[in-house]
């Protein structure tokens, strides 16, 4: 009888456990207001439009992005990363980053440069379910990094020219 309950409280406690691993845990994503991320993404250059956009557009590329579209009538650059992959069990897991820039023209010689990097990774399961998460990347030195190569390439253009 007593190795009997020993069995109940298995029974009942190993569900209950399975169950709480299995729930999703909020991550504690730091938040930034419009004006940090502003600060963050936006740098200024004295160039011209034109300029700007061929040198996102090269350091795009030296940092191994596709470059997708670019428009200089809105200013605008997407590109993305090379997709990273792999299958488990469970399915297959693709990680890639997106990256966006805009240049808005001050005058005639400043321009305005606003960078953005995603991270998207998606997983799919069996019989077509997917899952999709995107995720801004904050880190102040990937933004620091981009700038001063965007900066270097300006230089370089400048004194090609």
């Amino acid at each position: 009888m007593h190795h009997l309950s020993k069995l109940k409280k298995i029974f009942l406690i190993l569900p209950l456990f399975f169950l709480l691993t299995a729930c999703p845990v909020e991550r504690n994503i730091v938040q930034k207001t419009p004006s940090e991320l502003m600060a963050l993404q936006t740098r200024d250059f004295e160039t011209n439009k034109e300029n700007a956009i061929g040198g996102i557009i090269a350091v795009f590329q030296d940092l191994g992005f596709i470059v997708e579209t670019s428009d200089f009538n809105t200013g605008l650059i997407t590109a993305k990363s090379p997709t990273k992959g792999n299958y488990s069990f469970w399915g297959r897991k693709m990680v890639d980053t997106k990256a966006t820039g805009t240049v808005r023209e001050m005058n005639s010689n400043k321009v305005k440069i606003r960078l953005n990097f995603v991270e998207s990774k998606r997983l799919s399961f069996g019989y077509g379910m997917k899952q999709e998460n995107e995720s801004a990347i904050l880190d102040a030195a990937v933004y620091q990094d981009a700038f001063s190569k965007i900066r270097n390439q300006l230089f370089i253009q400048k004194s090609t020219n």
